[in-house]
């Protein structure tokens, strides 16, 4: 670990902080992390964390969340450049209206969305318990959002369920189109095709797996196959070469540049400086409205319910 990281971890250490991060951060912030995961697992870790500051590596949505499952807690977010452009595609009020259209119809929010608009939410879910909570609930028809990609996969698992989804999309996902994995795919036709749900139906239609990134890395664990073919943000293939250096592994775009690349700005907006910066002077602290908390973390417990 090189001297920065040695502080970050010298400060977490006397400060009783925790330090969570997203599988789409970078290397270096992943090695001086307590945990990493995808959005449902590091909501779980949020809610069991005894620290009294919790520094979370990720997005706003992310750390809303942990602040939402624990009040009394210092939530803080490194970079205040960590956003969301898949949160941003459904606001409180827009999801109100749209229940008003649909008054018999419960609402699963995907997790990536703000603690305003889960405060409207029936049910949260994460890409990798979407499934289980929608086929939980009694109704017939069911409103999903902001992700209608991800919202596609869940009704194509469960055809029984009438589900209407909101005209939502992930960018770094969207730009994964047909044409590019195919292109992938004939220069290895041997690997194994593992994409996120939250890229477009014709990318799903041609994987072997459409999974989380938890799912993604149980998959290649338990996976014969040596070569895959892996359509989601950079950060998880960098976990995946770490984790299986025996395997080989190929992003669904082969870039000249980074703008090119399946990488979320967002996420890389987190460094180590910020991340030293943000335990030093306890900056960029989460705070959410108690009206709107409360009724977000109904809608987060409940989907803890039903998945944990």
């Amino acid at each position: 670990m090189n001297e920065l990281q040695q502080q970050i971890l010298e400060l977490k250490r006397t400060k009783n902080a925790v330090i969570l991060a997203h599988s789409y951060q970078i290397p270096e912030i992943k090695q001086i992390a307590d945990f990493t995961g995808d959005s449902y697992q590091l909501a779980v870790q949020a809610k069991n964390t005894d620290a009294e500051i919790i520094v979370f590596c990720g997005v706003h949505f992310m750390a809303e969340t942990a602040k939402i499952i624990n009040p009394k807690r210092t939530v803080l977010l490194p970079s205040l450049d960590a956003g969301c452009a898949l949160a941003d595609e459904i606001t409180a009020e827009q999801l109100r209206n749209w229940k008003a259209k649909f008054p018999s119809a419960p609402v699963v929010l995907y997790i990536n969305s703000t603690a305003a608009a889960k405060a409207e939410a029936d049910v949260v879910c994460t890409s990798s318990n979407a499934r289980k909570i929608v086929q939980s609930l009694p109704n017939h028809q069911i409103l999903m959002a902001p992700d209608k990609n991800l919202s596609n996969v869940i009704a194509q698992e469960l055809p029984e369920k009438d589900i209407i989804a909101w005209d939502g999309v992930c960018p770094v996902h969207q730009d994964i189109t047909a044409e590019i994995l195919e292109s992938v795919m004939a220069k290895y036709p041997t690997a194994e095709v593992v994409v996120h749900p939250e890229c477009r139906p014709e990318v799903c239609k041609n994987a072997d797996a459409v999974l989380s990134t938890s799912g993604m890395i149980d998959y290649v664990e338990q996976s014969n196959a040596t070569e895959f073919i892996i359509g989601t943000e950079q950060g998880l293939i960098d976990t995946l070469i770490e984790k299986f250096p025996q395997k080989r592994f190929f992003p669904t775009h082969e870039p000249k540049s980074c703008d090119e690349s399946c990488v979320c700005p967002y996420m890389k907006s987190n460094n180590l400086d910020n991340v030293l910066l943000a335990l030093k002077n306890m900056q960029h602290e989460i705070v959410v409205e108690e009206s709107v908390r409360v009724g977000a973390k109904r809608s987060i417990d409940r989907m803890l319910e039903i998945t944990i």
